[in-house]
Order: structure tokens, then C-alpha cells, then sequence
């Protein structure tokens, strides 16, 4: 990739980052209340830690509200292909050991 190309790619990333939140995001920024009584009760223990770990703002968000952030990543509430493939690249543990826990869970 050219030096050019290179930089037009990164000046529209960094665009979009500062760029206006949207509708959804809003929620959680400008509305606690909604986001804290009926958004986060139906997230999983597992979704909670993904939207923790995405930026500050969510961070605050799960420190402000009474939910509590589970310790570690629970294997048996990833049903997604995306939260599967997430897990077995990222687990700390023994793949082996991981993929056992997943056939037994299933």
C-alpha cells in the first residue's frame, strides 16, 4: 500500500471516530436510565465484558450502573459464530481444553 493510500485510509478512520454518535450509542451516553434498567439486564455476563472492554465511555456506562462485571468470560454463554471464534483465538487457557468445554456445554 502506497504512502498516499495509506494515509487517506487512516484520516478517514480517524474521521469516523470523532465523527457524531449515533442513535444507539446515544442511549447509553445521554440516557443512564434506560440503558441501566432495560438495556443491561439483558445482556449476558459475557456481552457486559465485551461492552466493557470496548472504549471509556462503556467502561463509565458499567461502573455507573449497578450491574455487576463478571471476572472472567463464561464458555458456556458463547452461542455466536463470532463469540466462538473470538474465544478459541483468544483464550489463555489450553485450546484443547476449551474445545472440550464447548462439546461438553453443547
Amino acid at each position: 500500500m502506497s504512502k498516499k493510500r495509506r494515509f487517506e485510509v487512516e484520516a478517514s478512520t480517524a474521521k469516523r471516530v470523532h465523527s457524531k454518535p449515533d442513535k444507539l450509542w446515544r442511549i447509553v451516553l445521554d440516557y443512564p436510565d434506560i440503558f441501566d434498567n432495560f438495556i443491561l439486564p439483558k445482556l449476558s455476563c459475557n456481552d457486559v465484558k465485551f461492552f466493557y472492554d470496548c472504549n471509556s465511555e462503556s467502561r463509565m456506562a458499567i461502573k455507573r450502573s449497578s450491574e455487576r462485571l463478571c471476572t472472567s468470560f463464561k464458555t458456556r454463554d458463547f452461542f455466536t459464530k463470532s463469540t466462538l471464534s473470538w474465544a478459541l483465538e483468544n483464550c489463555s487457557e489450553n485450546k484443547k481444553r476449551f474445545c472440550e468445554q464447548m462439546a461438553f456445554n453443547g
